[in-house]
């Protein structure tokens, strides 16, 4: 079975407007409400891909609620962890122009919301999955760590989409996939990289540290693949980008899909790479039907170093 985590749920407030004029009344008529965090983005993929899997969540308050009833809305099994605070809101604009986010840090995890989450995860068994996405637990001392020793003890798969600075607890318990961006890829490696030759050398080192596959986004530039034997790069699809929300976690998911059905690491990439761009290219996170019509799009070069 596969299993996501979202550590920092929020409910998305979309805001389509022509112009912001930061400072003055603007008036808008476009708007939506979404249920997101990564991992649910990644659940809501996946369930779009035909994919049965089971959403973990923090949730409480109004905004919670909203993401029970919406996640029963498309029938993805949810199991809730019930915390005290509020689950956060999310405010994202987008202008003829440009996209802007307003995101709220998020409620406080306590010890024993913790260890209901990791109670949950000790029932996970060999050739279970579990997908972590999201913002940090820096209340819990070592969570990931604990998470990574559960899935050593359990015999269970990790794939994991962090903040760069957390990498360093979980890396060495071998996750099936790291999904960095290039700013956190400079945050675990405290140091700035320059150009494409450097992101595959610190991506190698990732990879010597104990990840098993690697996938770094490089926004307009793509993104990279990694294993301990090749290097591809997928080159970046033309089309009208309208919305970059979801982006890496449908590549999360798409990879998910693809490696569940043959284990092949290439297709599982290229699907990935597909699913990413129905989500940005579309109104909605990928869809089967789009994650196909952009999947026959999709170019792969492999890297000689």
């Amino acid at each position: 079975m596969i299993y996501t985590l979202t550590i920092n749920p929020s409910v998305d407030y979309k805001i389509k407007i022509d112009e912001f004029n930061p400072g003055q009344l603007n008036r808008f008529e476009e708007h939506l409400f979404v249920a997101g965090g990564k991992g649910i983005n990644c659940s809501i993929v996946l369930k779009n891909l035909g994919i049965e899997n089971k959403a973990i969540a923090f949730l409480g308050g109004f905004t919670g609620a909203y993401i029970k009833k919406e996640l029963e809305k498309k029938e993805i099994d949810l199991i809730s962890i019930p915390i005290k605070s509020e689950t956060r809101m999310n405010v994202k604009v987008k202008t003829k122009t440009e996209e802007s986010e307003i995101n709220h840090q998020g409620p406080k995890i306590t010890t024993k919301d913790f260890d209901q989450l990791l109670h949950i995860i000790s029932s996970l068994k060999h050739n279970d999955l579990l997908i972590i996405g999201g913002s940090s637990l820096d209340s819990i001392p070592n969570a990931y760590q604990k998470i990574g020793e559960l899935s050593v003890k359990n015999q269970f798969m990790l794939i994991m989409d962090t903040p760069g600075r957390y990498i360093k607890e979980y890396i060495k318990f071998n996750p099936l996939l790291i999904k960095p961006n290039l700013q956190e890829l400079e945050d675990y490696f405290e140091t700035k990289i320059k150009n494409i030759d450097e992101i595959i050398f610190y991506g190698k080192k990732m990879i010597e540290q104990g990840a098993l596959n690697l996938i770094i986004s490089l926004g307009s530039e793509g993104s990279l693949y990694l294993n301990k034997d090749k290097v591809y790069q997928a080159l970046p699809i033309d089309g009208e980008i309208l919305s970059t929300t979801g982006a890496g976690d449908s590549m999360v998911a798409g990879f998910t899909y693809q490696y569940g059905l043959n284990q092949n690491l290439l297709t599982a990439y290229k699907m990935a790479v597909a699913a990413s761009a129905a989500t940005v290219f579309e109104q909605t996170l990928a869809t089967k039907e789009n994650t196909f019509k952009y999947l026959e799009k999709v170019i792969i070069k492999e890297i000689i170093c």
